[in-house]
């Protein structure tokens, strides 16, 4: 599996491409940015969630999904951790997406950076998902 850099960067080719990983990015940043500022981390959660909705970030997904977020994000990982399984979950979130409105694998592994055989999983899971 590629790792891809989700760290928050403005530059970030990949985060440019993806509006939903540039969000769950400033999301992890923000939380940790709390985290180094001596919030527990409850408020950490809490607070990074409540900014990015306020500031529009991923607004009608953490409207819709806060207590899973903040579950998620309060879960006893270290840093690298947690932006692993974000990363994973939002790769798989933005390639629905990408499925959602019929963009062909190849456009899917290029635009998110993966591998094919990892792009034909997830679409698999799609189509399974799909159907039910």
């Amino acid at each position: 599996m590629k790792v891809i850099d989700i760290n928050y960067n403005p530059s970030n080719e990949v985060l440019k491409r993806s509006s939903s990983l540039n969000g769950y990015s400033i999301l992890v940043d923000k939380y940790v940015t709390n985290i180094k500022n001596g919030m527990s981390r409850d408020d950490a959660v809490v607070r990074a969630v409540r900014d990015c909705i306020a500031e529009g970030v991923l607004k009608d997904y953490l409207e819709a999904n806060f207590m899973d977020v903040c579950k998620m994000l309060q879960k006893p990982y270290g840093v690298e951790e947690l932006r692993q399984e974000i990363q994973i979950e939002f790769l798989v979130g933005a390639a629905r997406k990408m499925f959602d409105k019929s963009y062909p694998i190849e456009e899917v592994c290029d635009i998110l950076g993966i591998s094919k055989g990892e792009v034909e999983f997830y679409h698999r899971d799609w189509l399974k998902n799909k159907s039910k």
